[in-house]
């Protein structure tokens, strides 16, 4: 028998993990417990490291907060990824939008359910808000704040303070790094004072 045609099973890895490496301690505690769980990573650049690598801090590590970044390219690959909110095994594949319909009369009647575009927009409103006016992140969760959201749209689903306060800070973060960026890239002779 000829173990060496053996590789790990699962879905292939993103393309963070080229910046990242798993920890020496995670792959023995991973073979020694029966229970799968994600192995540890550690940012090549500042050494940084995680008990449980989840792609999409990662990606915002290298994006936002690496205190020694790598280089510009590659932090802009990720924060356009992160702006983009790419959700694939391979970050590099377009999400390709469904085709624009015609509303009909019906659309317009209060529904339990949304679209994913309403849902994705009332969030990133949602995100600015909490930023914007420094509000705390547990309200979310508050059962008051609730129920005045749901009264204004039944079908919006809140999301998780810790999603709030990680993911969705972190894609706006992005999303305005990017912007700033386009604006800097069009400008001629600039002069900052």
């Amino acid at each position: 028998m000829n173990n060496e045609g053996k590789g790990k099973r699962g879905c292939p890895r993103k393309s963070i993990w080229e910046h990242f490496t798993e920890p020496n301690d995670s792959n023995n505690a991973s073979s020694s417990s029966s229970v799968k769980k994600r192995p540890g990573a550690k940012c090549n650049y500042c050494k940084q490291q995680w008990a449980c690598g989840k792609s999409s801090e990662m990606i915002a590590h290298i994006a936002l907060s690496c205190p020694k970044p790598p280089p510009p390219e590659i932090r802009a690959k990720f924060t356009e990824i992160m702006h983009n909110g790419y959700d694939s095994n391979d970050e590099e594949d377009l999400i390709e939008l469904p085709k624009k319909k015609q509303t009909k009369i019906t659309d317009h009647a209060e529904k339990l359910t949304i679209s994913d575009d309403k849902q994705r927009r009332c969030t990133r409103t949602l995100t600015k808000l909490f930023i914007c006016c420094g509000i705390p992140f547990w309200i979310v969760e508050n059962s008051f704040f609730v129920d005045f959201i749901k009264s204004l749209c039944p079908g919006y689903q809140l999301p998780k303070r810790t999603a709030l306060s990680t993911t969705l800070v972190n894609n706006e973060c992005a999303y305005v790094l990017s912007e700033v960026k386009k604006e800097l890239d069009n400008e001629i002779n600039l002069t900052l004072g």
